[in-house]
């Protein structure tokens, strides 16, 4: 019987990590990568336009954003001069103050110096593989390094001591797996993460973007399989659950919509959901909600909204007392007595209920936000998709 790869979520770490590059992924910073919970995104020097690259950068710093990340390795772009896009890109980073991190090889080194890279407005470097637990032990003497996390080992992490790595310096970050099919098991990058941070390192991953995808596979940049097509917020929290400090997004954008959400997110610590309404509802839309304290089973229970609708409603009338399917958002009617105006949002599908109107519905995709809903004073608020 052939497996459904996505079911595959627990296969042994290292068999995960077997197709793996050996590359070390080595960042030469003038910074300490410790924030907890940053967000990253790619700039592609040629994938793009100067135009929409810098519109790029103002979007995602004003979501959130500390780092960028560029490659100055790509195969079809050794033949050309971009000199003049880079020190242009540079100077949007530098307005931004974003860390600017440069994906290089021993080749880029052939055409631009450490020198020209730092005046351009590079603050770190990822170098590819050929370097030495020894010279990466030295560079942490001076910069801050970031090691592959997809494929360190601790034998790896005894060598770093060895040859005296300042390990306050390091940090590392698995790879993205544009291929569907490679990316690596959930549970087993949990496992290996906490390995990781148990020797003092923060950690860093790639989330799959909803908006322009990066080819030539166009399938997405995610570091985990089960990640891949899944709403980018959904995937950031995820990370984040597994112990992930840094969270990259792999591909060119985000969806203008998904943009918002992350905005709401950083600056306001807000979840944004995406609804249909039903007609002939009350206005439920307008208000911020905060989850209980006490969080429910079967649904997310808004705390302030019994005052909300029933001091502006009561009595309010049954309506579209139907099926309430996963997603669901409802509020109780004047059947239901001192409940009469509680909102909730329906976490599995539960009959229907005289007592209960059904106003609207989480748009499918987003059903995986609910679970980050659902926490102790979390606070949410819905918009009509």
């Amino acid at each position: 019987m052939v497996r459904n790869p996505k079911q595959a979520r627990s296969d042994d770490l290292e068999q995960c990590l077997s197709s793996v590059s050996s590359r070390l992924l080595i960042t030469v910073c003038s910074f300490i990568l410790r924030s907890d919970n940053m967000l990253g995104f790619l700039v592609s020097l040629t994938e793009q336009s100067i135009a929409e690259n810098k519109r790029l950068i103002k979007q995602m710093s004003t979501a959130g954003s500390r780092y960028v990340f560029t490659s100055l390795q790509m195969p079809e772009e050794r033949d050309r001069d971009l000199t003049a896009v880079i020190k242009e890109l540079g100077d949007c980073m530098k307005e931004q103050q974003l860390q600017w991190i440069a994906d290089v090889s021993p080749a880029t080194f052939e055409r631009y110096t450490e020198a020209d890279l730092a005046s351009w407005g590079f603050t770190g470097l990822r170098i590819d593989d050929g370097v030495t637990m020894r010279q990466i032990a030295g560079m942490t003497q001076r910069w801050q390094i970031i090691l592959n996390a997809s494929t360190l080992t601790a034998a790896d992490l005894v060598e770093l001591t060895a040859e005296q790595a300042v390990f306050e310096n390091l940090s590392a970050w698995y790879n993205y797996y544009p291929r569907p099919e490679t990316g690596l098991a959930r549970e087993a990058v949990r496992a290996h993460t906490s390995f990781i941070k148990s020797h003092g390192l923060t950690t860093g991953a790639f989330i799959q973007g909803d908006g322009q995808q990066r080819g030539p596979i166009f399938a997405g940049l995610p570091t985990l399989e089960a990640h891949r097509d899944l709403h980018p917020l959904a995937q950031y929290f995820d990370l984040l659950d597994i112990g992930i400090d840094t969270v990259l997004i792999g591909d060119l954008s985000l969806a203008e919509s998904t943009l918002v959400q992350f905005k709401k997110w950083f600056n306001e610590r807000i979840i944004q959901l995406h609804v249909t309404v039903l007609e002939n509802t009350v206005d439920w839309l307008s208000p911020v909600y905060q989850v209980r304290r006490d969080v429910a089973r079967d649904v997310i229970r808004a705390a302030n909204s019994r005052i909300e609708f029933s001091n502006h409603y009561h009595p309010i009338a049954p309506a579209n007392c139907q099926e309430r399917l996963r997603g669901s958002v409802t509020i109780d009617n004047a059947a239901y007595l001192r409940y009469e105006g509680e909102l909730q949002i329906i976490l599995g599908d539960l009959l229907a209920d005289e007592k209960v109107n059904v106003v609207g519905r989480v748009v499918m995709e987003e059903h995986v936000l609910l679970r980050y809903v659902n926490k102790p004073n979390s606070r949410f608020t819905c918009v009509v998709r």
